[in-house]
């Protein structure tokens, strides 16, 4: 049975309920489990969510929550595909703090199970600057096409690279059609062995652009189906 954990803050358990309620209706056996964040230390290169599944499934929250990823990953050998309009590879900032613009930069130095990863659909706009320090192969891509075949991967999701999708209007810079990221999305999964899934990046608070949050919601759906469809439940 396929185990979902979602953070608990108000857009997460909004959009867990969501799912539950209309997985629930197409008999899908999924398990919703809250994780919270609380009382992590700083700096914390090494710790992991208590995740006992190898393959699962994690909800964060609006955007800003996107460092939550770092703390899913899983304990083998791995690469990491992330959609997203940000390359998340800031410098270290406050320390070694860890926030949503240099969770990558984290990864690529810290993880002793990581041997790739890839930024995918990453905007031009964006002109944050990169880490230079990072010990693991990475790729920038304009493209969402994942350049990975064949391997164990950590996928993650940032739902701003979605063009006019709900988000923080501060990080609104996606290009692409969701129809695009849904069919590079199942090629990924039937081209390698997704065993970690993270999404996030719906963002509830007014924005001024009039958001369409049931659109935001049905594209978690959507996500989620075809990870279901491609790859089972959960281990």
């Amino acid at each position: 049975m396929a185990k979902l954990y979602y953070l608990q803050d108000d857009t997460t358990r909004w959009v867990a309920e969501y799912l539950d309620q209309q997985l629930g209706r197409q008999s899908v056996p999924l398990v919703f489990a809250p994780v919270t964040m609380e009382n992590i230390p700083q700096p914390n290169g090494k710790y992991r969510l208590p995740v006992q599944e190898r393959k699962a499934v994690l909800l964060w929250g609006s955007g800003k929550e996107h460092h939550i990823s770092y703390y899913f990953r899983p304990e083998e050998p791995y690469v990491k595909s992330v959609f997203d309009a940000h390359h998340d590879m800031w410098p270290y900032q406050w320390g070694d703090r860890l926030f949503c613009n240099n969770h990558n930069t984290a990864l690529l130095d810290y993880d002793e199970f990581l041997y790739g990863m890839e930024v995918l659909g990453f905007s031009p706009e964006v002109t944050s600057p990169a880490s230079s320090h990072n010990f693991v192969p990475s790729i920038l891509s304009t493209s969402l096409k994942s350049r990975f075949q064949g391997n164990v991967m950590h996928q993650s999701i940032d739902l701003d690279v979605i063009k006019y999708y709900p988000c923080n209007p501060f990080y609104a810079h996606g290009h692409h059609a969701f129809s695009a990221l849904k069919e590079c999305f199942r090629e990924t999964l039937k081209a390698n062995e997704v065993i970690r899934l993270d999404i996030g990046g719906l963002f509830l608070k007014e924005t001024g652009r009039k958001p369409d949050f049931s659109r935001g919601l049905k594209e978690y759906l959507e996500l989620l189906e075809i990870y279901l469809e491609c790859c089972g439940a959960g281990e």
